[in-house]
Parts: C-alpha cells; structure tokens; sequence
C-alpha cells in the first residue's frame, strides 16, 4: 500500500468546567494525498465472473475532510473516570464520487474504574456513522449505504501485585450483527483471556 501523506490545519480550544472535568473542541481542515480508500464491486454477489473482482479493492485519491471534534473528560474520584466524544467529518475528493467506507459520524464513551486498587473495570462503547460503500444505481438490488452500529468492549483486570495481572476482555458485548465492509460481517461476541507479567 502507498503511505498516505497528511497535513492537518486546525484550531481548538481547551478548558477546565470544574475542578473534576474537562473539555477538548477542535475543528479543521485534514489534507490527505493518496489516501487509501476500501471499495468491493457491488455485483458481488449476482456475477460469477473473472470480470468482477470479488475482494476488497484499494483505490487511491487525494483528499480535504472538515472536521469538527469534542471531547469531555471527568474524574469523578480516584477510582473512577469518565470521557466522551463526538466527531462530524466532511470528505472531498479529486476522483471518487464518495470516501469508500468512511463515516461522516464518529462517538464514543469511556469509563474506567477501579475497585481497591486490585481490580480494574472498564467499558468502551463507540459508535460508527451510516458509510457509503459504492453508488447506488450500480446495483438497486442491494443497499449502497451500511447502517450505524454500535460496539461496546469490557475489560475486567486483577492485579495480583505490581508485576502479576490477570484479564477477561469482551468485544462485541451485545453480538451485533454489522459489516465493517460491503459484505465482510464483524465478529460476533468473542472472549479473550490471558496473564500479563511486567519485568
């Protein structure tokens, strides 16, 4: 794949609410040249052919997305932590019609707590905007836009001493039903499981 050179123009503003949370803004201008797009023909599906290319093709273009981001932060006590997001972006590109799988809305939510310093709790929920895959009177038989979805990760940890650890971490916790790309599904719920040692 070729490197996808980036220049990013922007203001933002940052501040303290209180003495507990915090907040980020920051908007701009994102200069991209040869960024790598993800596009699958949208006859898949209908044309067993060698004409069609059934995997993920890699198309490159130059591009300018607008963006406009927040974030808040607050620690509420020692023990627990909590943050947020939110981004709009705006693509525009030389050659394609569309940015290829890319959303134009981004959220997340972050909480972090720990129970007597012994064992860590965490949870990552982030939300993926609606992303255009291919247009639409390519092929009407199927959706040229993917739906939002929501991915929400736990993460248990218990920390035996400073250098021992032992962690269960859930991805997809509520086993959604969603493509990351035309026609690839995500994951169902998966589980992983394992010691972490610090020398």
């Amino acid at each position: 794949m070729l490197p996808t050179r980036t220049m990013d123009l922007y203001v933002g503003l940052v501040g303290i609410l209180s003495s507990t949370t915090s907040f980020n803004i920051k908007g701009g201008l994102l200069i991209q040249k040869d960024l790598a797009l993800f596009y699958r023909d949208p006859m898949y599906r209908t044309l067993i052919d060698s004409a069609v290319f059934h995997g993920l093709d890699v198309q490159y273009d130059n591009s300018e997305t607008f963006y406009a981001r927040g974030e808040l932060a607050s620690n509420l006590n020692d023990n627990l932590q909590i943050s947020l997001f939110g981004e709009v972006r705006s693509y525009t590109l030389e050659k394609y019609e569309k940015a290829w799988h890319l959303p134009s809305f981004l959220a997340g939510l972050d909480v972090d707590y720990t129970v007597k310093e012994k064992i860590k709790l965490g949870t990552e929920w982030n939300y993926v905007g609606k992303r255009q895959a291919f247009m639409q009177e390519l092929n009407p038989e199927i959706e040229s836009t993917l739906p939002g979805y929501l991915d929400v990760a736990l993460d248990v940890e218990y920390l035996y001493n400073s250098r021992l650890s032992a962690f269960v971490n859930v991805s997809n916790l509520f086993n959604n039903k969603y493509d990351m790309y035309l026609g690839y599904k995500a994951q169902s719920i998966n589980f992983l499981m394992g010691f972490s040692y610090k020398f």
